[in-house]
């Protein structure tokens, strides 16, 4: 503003004192008109704005400048505010300081201007604009006239309009009638914030709903009308769609051969999701079963949806082999089906008791294998079934090596010892070695005798030592070793137990008889302590002179 409010009334006071002193007053004129006033220039024109005696009067300026008076009538813009607040117009406008100096006076300059006060906030890229970017003649929609009507000449910040279309072009060409706000905020024109499809003609359901706008709103070329005039630019169709039927943007891949109506098998959730109950595979000759519901129509249907596979009779006829021809012999008679259903690959039909048929009856422990156990992956073959070889060491390995090979390859094999329902549980034949085991042997377990082992810990069964001596102690510490070396126990004792003696002293050098039956062994025979720190009862040696048992006594004559 230039001046205060005071000094500015001062003004209009001084000047009605000197249109007082008539006609010596012009020499006192407080200074040019600008250009727009220019026409009133001279004393005779000073009462089309002033009162004498009153000052400027707002009224004239109204009368004058019927734009604005109008927009005050109308409580349109920012005016009528300033007339309500009882502010007059002179407090924004001031004349007399020149030709080119402008009319308008900004309180705290133009750039800060409250914009809010004209009823249109700037809000969003709005704020970012420049005065002169809006305010330019080119969107100046309406007749800026004065009271003459003259239309306005100069900048104007009149006769804008606060439609979007008053300053932007319309890119979708009037193909949509909505206000631009409910779709675009000022912040980001390009994308729609509000825009809702499901309050369209159309609902954007299941995989329409995540399809780009540009794969239906097809680019266009056309003129849109500017400020500047027509010009040619792309924009996208939004109207004029035909979407009563999916052929308007869907090619039939059927080719008309199931009918119009898509929607009867098909939904928005996915082509090759069917819906419910909309194609009935009964009514074929494949009726879907088990596994077979949940396949893609294309893993059968390779050509085409609509298309008759190739052949369906048999298993093989879309599976492959996974035997790999291990039973193309049983296949001649039989169908998969013998052994797999179409609910699942596995369980496998074949039981054990159809395995009981075959040339290697499931038994004892082998009835509790699962069978990945014995047909296991091959080199060639997914999984083995057939065996040339159904010998016990073609799944076992030998723990024995070769002290048994003539047993197992040239009588009954491994089940000549071991059975299916245990394998310690061994059932050998002992007299086959040359060591029968009877009386106490017999009861013994096999370890009790075998224990020596090799490198790896495998027990060592053939080459054992038959003397009772190699498995027993020898408490006698050789004394009745022969002449050869060896040590015959069985002279005095039996299997059946090492106490009951088969020894007869009758047939040593000294037979008992007369009152030696009745003295027991110790007497004679006493236990003497050896270099070992152990007892050991002599038997050998012993003297059979009388006096070496019996005490001497002197004869009395």
């Amino acid at each position: 503003m230039a001046g205060s409010l005071s000094a500015r009334r001062f003004f209009a006071v001084f000047t009605s004192l000197l249109l007082a002193a008539w006609p010596g007053y012009a020499q006192f004129s407080p200074g040019p008109l600008s250009k727009t006033h220019r026409t009133l220039e001279g004393l005779t024109n000073c009462t089309q704005c002033h009162d004498l005696g009153q000052g400027v009067s707002s009224a004239k300026c109204l009368d004058c400048h019927q734009e604005i008076a109008s927009r005050v009538k109308e409580n349109h813009g920012l005016h009528p505010q300033y007339v309500a607040a009882d502010k007059q117009c002179f407090d924004c406008h001031v004349e007399h300081r020149g030709v080119d100096v402008s009319l308008v006076v900004w309180e705290s300059g133009r750039d800060n201007f409250d914009h809010k006060q004209t009823h249109f906030e700037l809000l969003g890229k709005h704020k970012e604009q420049t005065c002169v970017k809006c305010h330019e003649p080119r969107f100046t929609h309406q007749s800026i006239v004065t009271k003459d009507g003259l239309k306005r000449s100069g900048q104007t910040y009149l006769g804008l309009s606060s439609e979007c279309t008053s300053c932007h072009a319309d890119y979708h060409r009037k193909q949509i009638t909505r206000g631009c706000k409910e779709c675009h905020s000022e912040s980001n024109w390009k994308e729609p914030i509000n825009f809702d499809h499901a309050r369209s003609k159309y609902p954007l359901t299941g995989k329409h709903s995540s399809v780009e706008c540009n794969k239906c709103h097809l680019p266009m070329t056309g003129e849109k009308q500017t400020g500047l005039g027509a010009e040619t630019t792309l924009y996208f169709k939004y109207t004029g769609f035909n979407f009563e039927t999916c052929t308007g943007c869907h090619t039939d891949p059927h080719k008309n051969a199931l009918g119009s109506e898509c929607a009867k098998c098909h939904s928005t959730s996915g082509w090759n999701e069917l819906a419910s109950g909309a194609f009935n595979h009964d009514q074929t000759k494949f009726p879907l079963r088990g596994k077979h519901r949940a396949v893609a129509c294309a893993k059968c249907h390779r050509s085409g949806v609509s298309s008759r596979p190739e052949a369906f009779s048999k298993c093989s006829d879309c599976h492959a082999d996974y035997h790999q021809g291990q039973f193309a012999q049983s296949l001649k008679t039989t169908e998969c089906s013998a052994c797999h259903t179409v609910e699942g690959y596995l369980p496998s039909l074949y039981s054990q008791q159809d395995h009981g048929k075959s040339s290697f009856p499931l038994t004892g422990a082998h009835l509790a294998l699962p069978c990945v156990l014995c047909h296991r992956k091959d080199v060639k073959l997914p999984s083995q079934f057939r065996y040339a070889d159904k010998s016990c060491i073609s799944c076992h390995s030998n723990p024995h090596g070769e002290q048994f090979a003539k047993f197992v390859q040239k009588e009954s094999g491994c089940e000549g010892c071991h059975q299916t329902a245990q394998w310690k549980a061994a059932n050998f034949d002992h007299s086959k070695s040359g060591f029968n085991l009877d009386g106490r042997h017999s009861n013994l377990t096999c370890a009790k005798c075998h224990k020596q082992q090799d490198a790896l810990g495998k027990a060592i069964y053939t080459g054992s030592q038959k003397a009772c001596v190699s498995c027993h102690e020898d408490k006698h510490y050789g004394q009745f070793v022969n002449v050869d070396g060896k040590n015959p126990c069985e002279h005095c004792h039996s299997v059946t137990g090492w106490k009951q003696l088969l020894f007869d002293h009758g047939k040593t050098r000294f037979a008992l008889t007369g009152a030696h039956q009745r003295v027991t062994c110790e007497k004679c025979h006493p236990a003497e302590l050896k270099e070992t720190d152990k007892l050991v009862v002599r038997y050998r040696g012993v003297s059979f002179a009388c006096e070496s048992c019996h005490a001497t006594q002197s004869i009395q004559r």
